[in-house]
């Protein structure tokens, strides 16, 4: 998700057009981490149990690692650090400051799909964009992106990947939508801070 901070800075550089609140996965980018963790329904108790096992003595339990990864991000993120959790296979919820800073879904959707979804929730396309990507034989492929200025500070990011599966196959599109919350936008995009957004 290196892509995903690149895509903050630029959104501070755009005026918001479009109102709508975004509400996502049952979430409200921008409400603290106390109340995601109400929706959740989490327990921040058995995250700092699993957080202080040793590793020998999670091996024999199912999806541990996962476990001990969302718990490591969960406590971070209780203690108003900046944080990344993984829920499930297809989103991430981005923390910082004690608040969701970001939600990013990943989709196998095609882009024209994706994007005329959200236009339809979110209003029109504030910008788009092609940048052509190249594999290792120097082949080039569009990937299309797209932006949602809101009228609360708050944006959307629709970003196209090219996933190589293998060299049968080829490659596979997908697209990664970012909800980002006003704060996020205001404190990225103005490049005072550079957080590490991991993959």
């Amino acid at each position: 998700m290196d892509r995903i901070v690149l895509l903050i800075t630029s959104l501070f550089l755009l005026s918001p057009v479009v109102v709508a609140q975004i509400a996502i996965k049952g979430h409200v980018v921008g409400e603290t981490f106390a109340e995601y963790v109400l929706k959740e329904g989490l327990d921040l108790g058995f995250c700092q149990h699993l957080a202080q096992l040793p590793p020998k003595d999670t091996r024999d339990l199912k999806n541990t690692q996962d476990q001990r990864e969302a718990c490591r991000g969960l406590l971070v993120a209780r203690n108003g650090g900046f944080a990344e959790v993984k829920q499930g296979d297809d989103w991430t919820a981005v923390f910082d400051g004690g608040k969701l800073a970001a939600i990013s879904i990943m989709t196998v959707r095609d882009f024209a799909g994706a994007v005329e979804e959200l236009t339809r929730k979110y209003g029109a396309v504030t910008e788009q964009t092609i940048i052509v990507v190249q594999n290792d034989y120097g082949c080039g492929f569009d990937t299309r992106h797209a932006k949602w200025f809101l009228a609360d500070g708050a944006a959307i990011v629709a970003d196209e990947h090219l996933d190589y599966l293998t060299s049968f196959v080829g490659y596979e599109r997908s697209v990664e939508i970012v909800f980002v919350s006003r704060d996020a936008v205001q404190q990225y995009g103005s490049g005072a801070r550079e957080p590490t957004w991991r993959s």
